[in-house]
């Protein structure tokens, strides 16, 4: 049986929220979330990142998500061809990429990225900040990749040098804060640097434009 049918719901696009007790319904699934962070463990103990790192675009995600059928098979976890893909793309973020803030990172539309601990992220969009729906798995999963950030850009963070600043290789600005500083934390934000041109024109007739660039 596959994991989100038991309990006849679909898995949402994005199910990094299962580090928490408690899905984006609201509803308890405890034995999901083991199952699932169990799995994604396991996955990622029998994925090389070298070899991952290496493989063509067409070929690693058919790649990881044989991996993943392969570990749910001896663990006797059914899963759908949709969950296997969702698996296998966290997986990708978690060996190439930050983990379930790259879709955010990705997506140009977003401005910043603000993460409150493992399961508070929010984003702005269009000059607005809204929760992303998007979570770590726990505070483990958030300190990896708030470390590996750190490691990126020479540096490092843990309880004796608990913060970071510095830009990441696109530009981005990135702010981290560990504990016992941050005490609800990790605390990890991201300003990410404008891919768009400036047009001068168009801020001759919006000051306000002109402000919020000063800003940045």
């Amino acid at each position: 049986m596959s994991l989100s049918p038991r309990f006849g719901k679909v898995l949402p696009q994005n199910t990094s929220y299962l580090g928490k007790d408690e899905d984006v319904f609201g509803v308890q699934h405890r034995e999901t979330i083991v199952q699932w962070a169990e799995l994604h463990g396991l996955c990622l103990e029998r994925l090389d990142p070298v070899a991952v790192s290496k493989l063509p675009p067409e070929r690693l995600i058919p790649e990881i998500e044989r991996v993943v059928d392969e570990t749910a098979t001896e663990k006797r976890i059914q899963l759908n061809a949709r969950e296997q893909k969702i698996l296998a793309n966290e997986l990708v973020n978690d060996i190439n990429g930050l983990g379930p803030i790259q879709p955010l990172l990705d997506d140009d539309s977003i401005t910043d990225i603000m993460v409150n601990g493992p399961f508070k992220i929010f984003v702005e969009k269009s000059g607005k900040l809204v929760e992303s729906g998007t979570k770590f798995r726990d505070r483990r999963h958030l300190m990896a990749v708030s470390q590996r950030i750190a490691s990126a850009v020479g540096r490092r963070i843990d309880e004796s040098s608990p913060t970071v600043d510095a830009r990441l290789e696109d530009g981005s600005r990135v702010n981290i804060v560990f504990p016992p500083l941050a005490l609800d934390g990790p605390y990890l934000s991201i300003r990410k640097f404008s891919r768009k041109k400036i047009d001068f024109k168009q801020l001759e007739h919006n000051p306000i434009s002109l402000v919020h660039i000063q800003r940045r």
